[in-house]
């Protein structure tokens, strides 16, 4: 269940980093969109690797 929630927390976290470059706020919005994309991508690999080792 954590795995699910961090690739939605990523995943908003993106969208929202996008907006805030579109906004203006160019640094912290690219900044949030990159950390966000790592972590989804982190936990989307997480699961794929319990789902092979299960």
């Amino acid at each position: 269940m954590p795995k699910v929630f961090l690739i939605s927390i990523g995943i908003i976290g993106f969208i929202a980093g996008i907006f805030l470059t579109l906004n203006g706020n160019k640094i912290m919005g690219l900044a949030g969109s990159v950390a966000s994309a790592a972590i989804a991508i982190k936990a989307i690999n997480d699961f794929k690797k319990e789902k092979k080792s299960a």
